[in-house]
């Protein structure tokens, strides 16, 4: 989730965040959000989908 928190701080936003959007790193005890072609800049409007 970090990268997530550098993305957000950077203004873009995921536009999709959900349970089925997330998943764990068994290997790195990480989770991962996927699923980015939602995502957009703040202020800009939203990709169609």
């Amino acid at each position: 989730m970090l990268a997530h928190a550098i993305l957000w701080l950077l203004g873009v936003e995921h536009g999709d965040i959900s349970e089925a959007n997330l998943r764990f790193c068994t290997k790195t005890s990480w989770p991962k959000l996927c699923d980015w072609d939602l995502s957009h800049f703040t202020g800009e409007p939203r990709p169609a989908g």
